[in-house]
């Protein structure tokens, strides 16, 4: 979605992934989606494995060839720091400069052995993008001299519409969707829905556990919400996507912490509010009252108020507020903050 909102200001070529990480690394199932039978973008060229420098190498002789003004480069993880580097600094000595787009300055729930890492692989970074003022106020106290932009995350715009609306379990249903980490605070929210027993109130909880499942199955069981759980333990692809948003009342964020949120700007696609911790890194984009609620992390009694507040009327209501707020965290919006830190460094 960047590259498109990039190519109108740019010519753009996407360098992507033959691999990401090694089998053994990676919690979920793959880092692939298993749906895709061919890469949606023409531009795209499959070259860099983070295990391989020649890959490595390779993708430098792409970059020089293709006689780049400015490289962007996402980061989220101190796992990359080798590969990300050598691109840099080879790049940086072919008179290429790079903007790195920091979705985790430091990376979720990462050690502090980590820092190291992460301030030698950003500090060849001509530019900086972050998703929220905390970030970038970390990565400032890191690179005192940084050049450092804040751009929230934008809707997914490009999820489609449901084939068809799926039956609805009970009067007011909830969404936690996303990769299951500790960080995300999930058994905080069952202990709220355990709160909320004579409610009724149905939760679905779809997305790959980075966790153990099974000790959150046998979690359900003990606090007594069996029949009142779906757990989805896997990859969702865009349609389903579609159909579990279309019929969620509104999406549930109990995070113990963020840097920023994808999951939000797909809820805001589909004009859902979104129940979640008040953390830099969402309470910024979740307007309390109009575009969803807030509570205070690790709260369950909290979250369970809110929920508790929360009708299927009172979530329809909020579907204007959400859309006007959504106008605003679009890719466009993203690609002029990232031209306007490619052009600085470009002088």
């Amino acid at each position: 979605m960047l590259s498109r909102a990039l190519m109108a200001h740019a010519e753009v070529r996407v360098l992507s992934f033959t691999r990401q990480y090694p089998r053994w690394l990676y919690p979920g199932a793959t880092d692939l989606d298993p749906t895709a039978e061919r890469p949606r973008e023409p531009e795209c060229k499959f070259v860099l494995d983070s295990l391989d420098p020649r890959s490595w190498r390779r993708t430098v002789a792409d970059i020089a060839a293709f006689r780049a003004d400015a490289v962007i480069v996402p980061w989220w993880s101190a796992y990359w720091t080798f590969c990300a580097a050598y691109l840099t600094r080879r790049l940086a000595t072919l008179g290429i400069p790079s903007c790195f787009i920091c979705h985790n300055v430091a990376g979720h729930g990462a050690a502090g052995w980590s820092r190291p890492f992460v301030k030698f692989a950003l500090r060849a970074g001509a530019a900086f993008v972050v998703q929220s003022a905390q970030e970038a106020s970390l990565l400032q106290r890191w690179m005192q001299d940084a050049r450092i932009a804040v751009a929230p995350h934008p809707v997914y715009s490009q999820y489609p519409e449901p084939a068809a609306a799926p039956p609805r379990r009970a009067a007011l249903e909830l969404l936690f969707f996303g990769f299951v980490r500790p960080y995300k605070g999930l058994e905080v929210l069952l202990q709220a829905l355990a709160r909320l027993k004579e409610h009724d109130v149905f939760l679905t909880i779809a997305g790959e556990f980075w966790e153990r499942p099974e000790r959150f199955r046998k979690l359900i069981s003990t606090l007594g919400l069996d029949g009142k759980v779906q757990l989805i333990d896997r990859y969702v692809d865009e349609a389903e996507v579609a159909t579990l948003f279309s019929r969620a009342d509104a999406l549930v964020m109990p995070y113990l912490s963020a840097t920023g949120s994808g999951v939000l700007g797909i809820a805001y696609h589909y004009g859902k509010p979104v129940i979640a911790s008040n953390v830099a890194g969402l309470a910024e984009f979740v307007q309390d009252g109009a575009t969803g609620f807030l509570v205070e992390a690790g709260s369950a009694e909290q979250l369970a108020g809110a929920i508790g507040r929360l009708s299927s009327p009172l979530a329809e209501s909020l579907k204007p507020a959400i859309r006007r707020l959504a106008g605003s965290l679009t890719w466009e919006a993203l690609a002029a903050i990232v031209m306007q830190q490619v052009r600085h460094v470009q002088r």
